[in-house]
């Protein structure tokens, strides 16, 4: 998986266990769904179906 990519390029020699990689997993799935969850409001609140930098730093 990707988090085990980055791990290994971050730290070679650190393993992570099936516990673990589930935990983190589940927690960048999170991270996304509320990232996407903001981003879909910010359309809202702008009525684009777009977004740009602009909306995101303000």
């Amino acid at each position: 998986t990707y988090i085990y990519r980055v791990l290994k390029q971050v730290h070679p020699d650190t393993g992570i266990s099936k516990k673990g990689m589930s935990i983190m997993n589940s927690f960048i799935n999170d991270i996304f769904e509320r990232i996407a969850l903001e981003a879909s409001k910010l359309c809202r609140y702008s009525k684009k179906k777009t977004l740009s930098s602009r909306e995101i730093h303000t």
